[in-house]
């Protein structure tokens, strides 16, 4: 990793670590979880081009602050968070989310989507947007990602209806 990425990726921790306090945890960790399950279903299914960067620095970021606060609260214990992937070593295109072996996950991306919009929202309230222009651009580019896979699926799912529906006719 380049030392410019390093710092990137230890900010972007910082400021996720940071969205836990002050608040229930509970209900921010199982935010970031529903994240880090449609990030990591995401690229476990298409792997890591470069269009991922962002959904891949994204799931590093949650994981990581995850494993940080477990850390943080239960220091004798082994980290549960996994913090590596197995990533198919091809790359698929974007529209290979079309395939079947992604729809059983597809209902990750719905929540994953409202929980980064409200860590976005949470983030640009807190923290300069052009200081941390690094970290902006990744939950933007990742919730645009997240939004593009998702009309992808209801793209699926209206085309399995319209099949379905001229069999009866």
């Amino acid at each position: 990793m380049q030392p410019s990425n390093i710092v990137n990726f230890a900010v972007a921790t910082s400021v996720s670590m940071q969205y836990f306090q002050g608040h229930p945890t509970d209900g921010r960790l199982q935010q970031f979880e529903e994240i880090a399950a449609a990030s990591s279903a995401l690229l476990q299914h298409i792997a890591k081009p470069p269009y991922m960067k962002s959904i891949y620095d994204l799931w590093v970021t949650v994981t990581s602050a995850m494993a940080v606060l477990e850390r943080t609260l239960f220091p004798n214990q082994p980290i549960q968070t996994p913090t590596a992937l197995a990533l198919p070593q091809n790359w698929k295109p974007l529209c290979a989310v079309l395939d079947e072996s992604l729809q059983m996950h597809a209902e990750l991306i719905p929540m994953a989507m409202r929980n980064l919009d409200a860590f976005n929202t949470w983030f640009r309230t807190h923290f300069d947007v052009y200081l941390h222009a690094e970290t902006t651009a990744m939950i933007d580019d990742a919730a645009l990602l997240l939004q593009s896979v998702h009309h992808f699926l209801l793209m699926t799912v209206s085309r399995h209806f319209c099949v379905a529906a001229a069999t009866l006719v």
